[in-house]
């Protein structure tokens, strides 16, 4: 996504009443592809996934999946007036190579994917972090706990992707 196009969607969020909820955990948008993927925890679930919806803009969207970071599974959970996205395979493959591809979102600068910066965008919304650089390279007074590294929401940044393409469950 071009800088041009994340000040479109910047605006059209805006005009819709949402600012920074949305628009700062959204980690990469596929024009070519009309999809979008963003970190949106919920403060009731115990777990750590992240969203996938069917346009640029999730305003927009009718459908949506939350896929787990840990695992190859989906959860259901209602309330946002968005259908359950049930995926064939070409969009599932689809979303795998945007999850590989280098993100675009002008923050990203210096993550290698957007699986990455979708691991840094979460760990950042649920409040375990507050800088970029906190793999295996944590600055001085940035390391995680251990008390943190056991909670189950938090996900470290070199968590490999699981593999969807083997089955997605519930």
């Amino acid at each position: 996504m071009l800088l041009e196009e994340s000040a479109e969607v910047y605006e059209v969020y805006k005009e819709n009443g949402v600012e920074d909820l949305t628009l700062m955990s959204t980690a990469h948008v596929s024009v070519e592809d009309n999809i979008g993927f963003a970190a949106h925890p919920d403060s009731i679930r115990n777990d750590a996934y992240f969203k996938v919806y069917n346009h640029t803009y999730y305003l927009k969207a009718t459908k949506l999946i939350r896929l787990s970071f840990k695992e190859a599974k989906y959860f259901v959970h209602k309330g946002d007036g968005k259908q359950l996205w049930v995926l064939e395979n070409k969009e599932l493959k689809m979303i795998i190579d945007c999850l590989k591809s280098k993100p675009t979102q002008r923050n990203a600068e210096g993550f290698s994917t957007v699986w990455e910066f979708l691991i840094y965008l979460w760990n950042k919304e649920c409040g375990f972090i507050w800088h970029r650089d906190y793999d295996e390279k944590y600055p001085e007074g940035c390391k995680p706990t251990s008390a943190l590294l056991k909670n189950p929401r938090f996900v470290p940044l070199n968590t490999l992707m699981p593999d969807y393409m083997g089955g997605v469950c519930m």
